[in-house]
């Protein structure tokens, strides 16, 4: 089930174009913790903290970050092409990055996610909107 992606609502459309950056920006952490030293390492001076978290995940760091990169990816074409997959997808994806926020906030007293907290929180709210929902999950 799904809609053509004329029906898509247009903020639907532009949610589908975060999760391809957050797609490019999972895939190219994964690729510089895979390749350590490399032309992207530059991009941990942002959030170095980041780095050291994901350093003590060994391997296994890589696997997540692409997988989030992948399940970025498939979010934003399943919104785009208006599928009810990819409307849960996202619904998903974001649910995590809220609880994920919250726990880091609570349990490391990391204040930084005030500001991705309330974001998440309007997007979930979006994307559980009755017009979001209806679009993904029509009656009949």
């Amino acid at each position: 089930m799904g809609r053509n992606r004329s029906e898509v609502p247009p903020g639907v459309v532009a949610l589908g174009g975060f999760f391809v950056v957050g797609a490019l920006m999972a895939g190219a952490a994964g690729t510089s913790l895979l390749l350590r030293g490399g032309p992207l390492e530059a991009m941990w001076r942002i959030n170095p903290r980041a780095r050291e978290d994901l350093a003590g995940l060994g391997s296994w760091a890589v696997v997540l970050m692409l997988a989030v990169a992948v399940g970025c990816a498939l979010a934003a074409g399943g919104l785009w092409m208006g599928k009810r997959w990819g409307h849960r997808l996202a619904v998903g994806l974001i649910g995590a990055e809220l609880l994920g926020g919250l726990g880091a906030l609570v349990l490391r007293g990391d204040l930084r996610t005030l500001v991705g907290l309330p974001i998440a929180a309007l997007l979930l709210t979006y994307l559980l909107s009755a017009g979001v929902r209806a679009a993904f999950h029509p009656a009949g």
